[in-house]
């Protein structure tokens, strides 16, 4: 091949382009003027007025004569050596078939070889040297600079200090990555993508063997082809070329920009021969998919205007081989009939999250933008490792907050996880345990399930049978779930709740009768659906003579179709005229659009993307406010710049708006597999989940939907490891357990509970006391001595026994006050002493019933000044006694200084003094009722406080100061010579009164809340009654049974002498 013009590349066999911007639009022909036909095959016209004087000849001015067939002469004077071959310039010899020599003094050593350099020799077939003195040492290596050393076959080092990393792979310097085996880069930026190829200029690709690029920015597609000018591309022999960066796809077709995208899906190029029997269809139904969709956008005008998309399709059995698929499309290698020359400027894929990855580490840095349909890890959101990731599938961060959600909601607080060891799997279920244990969800194993390890299966499998957790998160890919549903048919899984992850739980192709008892009543989150118009008739209406080259599309035909393209005695032949929609698989599923929604909305943002980095106004693009970029210099970096401010809507109301972190928004559909007769599954939607929605309203659950429940539950299963602690007890963490196997402990005395795994009790205040489940803070029962209860109506009727015993003797006495029995002692003093008894009895009501301020200042008041009173009449009839004696005596006249004046002044006297000790005790500190809540925690004491204790004991002790002066004197008296000596009763009384109130004083300060009323009662009615009986109940017996005693006879009469 010769050039014979700068920057002109000639893609075959004898042909020349002599100008920039020619366009040869027939094979083997060129064409080398504007306006120029060529006249016969292999024939080129120079000029006007030059003639051709051969097939294949070149006559490049007048006067040059051609010597050969396929020979051009350059220049005058010039001889060509051989048939097809060039001299270039004076002086220059070719020394073998199609060699051509490029410079004075250069040799060419082997066919097929250029030397690019003076004094360089290259020794192998398809090596170049780029350097003086350089040598090649071994098939398919070249060695970029002095003192390199190649370290293994295949491999070329080219600079000091590096390292080859792997068996065919070449480092052409610092910073410089190499693409495939046998490669070798010869300057900084220049990539080779196939074994035997050199570059020769910076930026200068070459995709195939034996291809030289000539021109900065051009690339070759293909033998036959003939590129015209800078960075345009001729897409097939016989298409013409029409602008910088432009591909027309066939003849006569409408000039349009032309931009490359990317899937992955089978290739013939790519298939090994075991890789058709592992067809994938689901991945084949994503790559129809988007063909679908670039073809409905390309016939849309309104969404790329004068711009079509078009793609390349890119499938490999192994990771690695889509790692090379990617390399492949971002280097621009060349295939047969592909329609996109240049580079790719978006890349769509990959299905799983681990190959997705690799793929983005390694395009990331070329700033080529990635969109993938299905992988959800969400471990692609960091954008410090992944720049230029995006995805129209939710991410796995969204579904795993939604999966708590949903055990929350079900208070499934103690749950298993299975997981498998992809990238997917195994992110998917460590991020779900960190989630749970924020949430306070334990999970009680978290198994690895090994498809060759069987040692490990069953260990795992009597980890599922005898867990005491109900619930199974199944955290797996499609493929994964089927093998681990294979495995444990059979193996007696029961009781046991499903929960699917969503990248298998809408698979219905997994049900079937075997198993029927595990998948019944399986719920999990789903990619919501969609309908796309149209979609499903171009899945469906596929023939293999739709696509003639496809092995995937052969291969799909023979596995749903049960038959076979190549003759063959076992199995049925295809004629490729089946139809589709009789045959059920997952290529032909006819339910609503999941992830091939997801691959619909891929597609339209990278055209929204193109949409809004090719709109212009006034010299500027309002989307970003820079320049206007011309469609011949879009480059990745400026979509993936766009793909950031895409927002828009789909037809069915879908919005696709990328975060920060490349994600979209997450939204689910929780499902739940009803499992028919015949073991098929009905899955049906349940609920949803939005994470745009505000706290609370996030997870939704439909209320006309009846739930099937897995484990033969017929309701909500419950799955916790301990039920929750109810109210009136307080939960406790045991160290030595999980969070979720706590302690329940009844809350101490005083304290309450109000709320289910309540962590503290609280205390009641102070006029509250818990009731006997400790749930509730009731009013603390308030206790005082009624009369309605037994022992104040005891009381009560003895008060009143007590009034009436006074008022009768008041009346007997009063019947009889004319008798010497009643006028022998001062009868006065005894209705006083009568009338203070009767006080007495009535005080002791003023102690019984609810405690109020009056009742309160009242009875201690009126105990003190009745008692004060009784005492001191009693006092005044034991001094009458005396002095009486004394007036009995021979010149005496004691009794004229102790009349009944001087007796009614000294009962006021001593009573005057206990009403002024009342007045001021009240007055200062006087009782009040108190509620008294210490001796009692369940109870309140409603008692009279005394307010002042001075002013009480005071009170008390004058009573029995007066009753102890009325004891001494009364038993000074007993001995008398008196036929009724009163003095011995008196007493008796006085005894009977110290006792008691001796005995009160301990009784009283000991005894708590209302028996310290009832104390006090029983001492001012004992005292009140020992009083009555022992003073008047002698003198009424006489009264009343012996009349015959009660005469003055009788009273004066000598006695004789007793001692007490």
């Amino acid at each position: 091949m010769a050039d014979t013009g700068p920057g002109m590349a000639d893609t075959g066999p004898a042909m020349a382009d002599t100008h920039p911007g020619m366009a040869d639009t027939h094979p083997g022909m060129a064409d080398t003027g504007p306006g120029m036909a060529d006249t016969h095959p292999g024939m080129a016209d120079t000029g006007p007025g030059m003639a051709d004087t051969g097939p294949g000849m070149a006559d490049t001015g007048p006067g040059m004569a051609d010597t050969g067939p396929g020979m051009a002469d350059t220049g005058p004077g010039m001889a060509d050596t051989g048939p097809g071959m060039a001299d270039t310039g004076p002086g220059m010899a070719d020394t073998g078939p199609g060699m051509a020599d490029t410079g004075p003094g250069m040799a060419d050593t082997g066919p097929g070889m250029a030397d690019t350099g003076p004094g360089m020799a290259d020794t192998h077939p398809g090596m170049a040297d780029t350097h003086p003195g350089m040598a090649d040492t071994g098939p398919g290596m070249a060695d970029t600079g002095p003192g390199m050393a190649d370290t293994h076959p295949g491999m070329a080092d080219t600079g000091p200090g590096m390292a080859d990393t792997d068996p065919g792979m070449a480092d052409t310097g610092p910073g410089m990555a190499d693409t495939g085996p046998g490669m070798a880069d010869t300057g900084s930026g220049m990539a080779d993508t196939g074994p035997g190829m050199a570059d020769t200029g910076p930026g200068m690709a070459d995709t195939g063997p034996g291809m030289a690029d000539t021109g900065p920015g051009m690339a070759d597609t293909g033998p036959g082809m003939a590129d015209t000018g800078p960075g345009m591309a001729d897409t097939g022999p016989g298409m013409a070329d029409t602008g910088p960066g432009m591909a027309d796809t066939g003849p006569g077709t409408a000039d349009r920009t032309f931009m490359p995208l990317f899937h992955c899906m089978l290739r013939p190029q790519s298939i090994q021969s075991d890789c058709v029997y592992r067809i994938n269809h689901r991945e084949l139904r994503f790559a129809r998919t988007l063909i679908f969709t670039v073809e409905e956008i390309n016939r849309d005008p309104k969404i790329l205007a004068g711009v079509t998309l078009g793609y390349r399709l890119y499938n490999g059995c192994a990771s690695d081989n889509l790692v090379r698929a990617a390399i492949e499309a971002i280097n621009g290698k060349e295939h047969e009939g592909h329609a996109c020359k240049r580079r790719i400027q978006v890349l769509l894929g990959h299905s799983s999250s681990g190959v997705s990855k690799d793929i983005s580490k390694i395009i990331g840095p070329l700033h080529i933008p990635q969109i993938s349909h299905l992988s959800t890890c969400a471990c692609l959101s960091d954008k410090k490792l992944y720049p230029t990731f995006f995805r129209t599938v939710p991410s796995d961060r969204f579904q795993i907050m939604a999966l708590v959600q949903l055990m929350k909601h079900y208070d499934w607080r103690w749950v298993g996880v299975v997981y498998y060891s992809s990238l997917y799997s195994r992110q998917g279920a460590a991020e779900f345990s960190k989630e749970a244990k924020r949430e306070g969800i334990c999970v009680e194993y978290s198994k690895r399930f090994r498809k060759s390890h069987s040692t490990k299966f069953y260990t795992l499998l009597e980890t599922i049978r005898n867990s005491s957790s109900k619930v199974v998160l199944l955290f797996m890919s499609s493929t994964q779930t089927s093998t681990f549903l294979d495995r444990i048919e059979g193996m007696n899984i029961t009781g046991k709740q499903w929960v699917g992850s969503e990248s298998w739980v809408t698979q219905a192709h997994l049900a079937s009768a075997e198993r029927k008892s595990i998948l019944k009543g399986t719920i999990g989150f789903a990619i919501p659906g969609a309908s796309i118009p149209g979609l499903t008739e171009f899945l469906l209406n596929l023939k293999p003579s739709d696509e003639p080259q496809s092995s995937m599309v052969k291969a799909l035909w023979e596995d749903v179709f049960d038959c076979t393209f190549s003759p063959s005695n076992t199995s049925a032949v295809c004629d490729g005229t089946e139809d589709l929609t009789t045959v059920s698989s997952q290529y032909t599923d006819r339910q609503v659009f999941r992830t091939e929604n997801s691959v619909y909305k891929a597609v339209y943002a990278v055209a929204h993307a193109f949409k809004s980095l090719l709109q212009c106004k006034s010299g500027f693009n309002p989307s970003t406010g820079k320049r206007c970029m011309n469609k011949a210099d879009v480059q990745p970096e400026h979509v993936l710049e766009h793909l950031r401010l895409v927002n828009f809507t789909m037809q069915n109301g879908d919005k696709v708006l990328f975060d920060e972190n490349g994600d979209i928004g997450g939204q689910y559909e929780l499902v739940n597999w009803q499992i028919r007769e015949d073991g098929s599954a009905d899955i049906v939607n349940i609920g949803r989940y939005d994470s745009s929605s505000p706290e609370g309203k996030k997870f939704k659950l439909r209320d006309d939907i009846r739930i099937i429940w897995g484990g033969d539950h017929s309701q909500v299963p419950r799955s916790v490891c301990r039920e929750p602690c109810p109210p009136g007890t307080r939960k406790a963490i045991n160290k030595q357990k999980p969070v979720c196997c706590f302690d329940c402990f009844e809350c101490p005395e005083g304290t309450v509970s109000n709320q289910t795994n309540s962590p503290d009790c609280l205390m009641c205040p102070p006029e509250f006391w818990p009731n006997e489940r400790k749930d509730k803070c009731h009013p603390k029962p308030i206790e005082f001595l009624s009369y309605r209860e037994i022992m104040g109506a005891l009381l009560t009727v003895f008060c009143c026994l007590g009034l009436f015993l006074s008022l009768l003797t008041s009346i007997i006495f009063l019947v009889h006050k004319e008798t010497p029995i009643v006028k022998a002692n001062n009868s006065e003093l005894s209705f006083l002493l009568l009338f203070s008894l009767k006080l007495c009895f009535l005080c002791s009501l003023t102690f019984i019933g609810r405690p109020s301020e009056w009742s309160c200042m009242l009875r201690h008041t009126a105990f003190g000044i009745t008692f004060v009173l009784c005492i001191s009449c009693v006092l005044g009839k034991t001094i009458v006694v005396l002095m009486a004696f004394r007036a009995t005596l021979p010149g005496s006249d004691v009794m004229k200084w102790f009349g009944p004046a001087q007796q009614r002044l000294t009962v006021m006297a001593f009573t005057l003094v206990q009403v002024v000790i009342c007045i001021l005790w009240v007055t200062i500190s006087p009782p009040f009722p108190n509620r008294n809540m210490k001796y009692y925690k369940d109870k309140i004491i409603l008692e009279c406080a005394l307010g002042s204790s001075v002013g009480f004991w005071v009170v008390l002790g004058y009573i029995g100061l007066l009753a102890l002066m009325c004891f001494i004197l009364a038993f000074l008296a007993r001995k008398l010579p008196d036929s009724f000596n009163e003095a011995k009763f008196i007493t008796f009384s006085m005894l009977i009164f110290c006792a008691v109130w001796i005995a009160f004083i301990p009784a009283y300060v000991s005894s708590p809340g209302k028996f310290t009323v009832a104390v006090e009662i029983f001492a001012i009615l004992a005292s009140s009654f020992g009083l009555l009986t022992c003073t008047f109940v002698p003198k009424c017996y006489i009264i009343l049974f012996k009349p015959e005693r009660n005469s003055k006879k009788h009273m004066m009469g000598k006695m004789p002498h007793k001692h007490l």
